[in-house]
């Protein structure tokens, strides 16, 4: 089953063009690695794929529910932000519901009888059943250990450059 395929593929930033005519098919049994010297056009390939950058000419077609993700070399980060802090940054609408859910029961501490916050509450909690965001922490805890980091509190700062990395994929 054909996962994506990309058909007469052109990029270029100048008038040199970096990539012409790129054609490639991955299946759900490949493995892929792109190999080439530097400014070969590796990485623009890569944002294409994973739609971060547009081509210039060309198709790209992906099967149906195909999520694409993409890994930068330089991971972006505030070094006083612990693990934690960092990973759930990339949980997109989850964490924004989270968030609203929180946000919500400190609101009605102070004002619980106020019925439009509560139906709020209500509809917030169904959200998160539907997308499977009570368990979040646990199922980041427990990648990142299976990564081999473990000091969920640690600071982005201290990581190593490998560390970092593997954090980063927590992300994606």
């Amino acid at each position: 089953m054909n996962l994506i395929t990309l058909e007469n593929i052109y990029k270029s930033y100048s008038e040199k063009p970096l990539l012409t005519d790129v054609k490639l098919t991955i299946t759900s049994e490949d493995k892929v690695g792109i190999i080439g010297v530097n400014g070969a056009g590796k990485s623009t390939l890569l944002k294409i794929i994973a739609g971060i950058e547009q081509e210039d000419s060309g198709t790209i077609t992906k099967m149906n529910g195909l999520n694409i993700s993409y890994l930068p070399q330089h991971i972006e980060f505030n070094p006083e932000d612990r693990i934690m802090d960092h990973v759930f940054n990339g949980a997109g609408e989850i964490m924004e519901v989270l968030r609203e859910y929180e946000h919500v029961l400190e609101e009605l501490k102070t004002n619980s009888d106020n019925s439009k916050l509560q139906q709020q509450l209500f509809k917030l909690t169904s959200k998160i059943d539907a997308l499977g965001g009570w368990q979040i922490e646990s199922e980041a805890k427990a990648l990142l250990t299976k990564l081999g980091i473990t000091d969920f509190d640690a600071k982005m700062g201290k990581l190593s450059g490998g560390q970092r990395k593997r954090v980063g994929l927590c992300n994606v």
